[in-house]
């Protein structure tokens, strides 16, 4: 799961605790918290905002892409010497 925090300021540091929560079942009004997460300190760099993975990394998406290229062209390659 991902948040967005909006209206962050860049060169700036931050102290992050992180806590689940759940809401009840028996009092849609109320929100279970759990217990918070360790102290976590973020600086944010100033420019630009990046993406969470760096591009050296390769994505479920383009592994599964690539193959299926793969699989189609030798389903190619097959189908146009049965066809000769």
């Amino acid at each position: 799961m991902q948040f967005l925090i909006p209206n962050l300021k860049g060169n700036t540091e931050y102290e992050v605790h992180v806590s689940a929560g759940t809401k009840s079942l028996s009092k849609a009004h109320m929100t279970r918290l759990g217990e918070r997460s360790k102290k976590a300190t973020v600086i944010l760099p100033c420019g630009e905002a990046r993406s969470v993975t760096s591009p050296e990394e390769l994505s479920a998406g383009m592994i599964g892409g690539a193959i299926c290229a793969v699989l189609f062209l030798l389903l190619a390659v097959i189908g146009f010497i049965i066809w000769r």
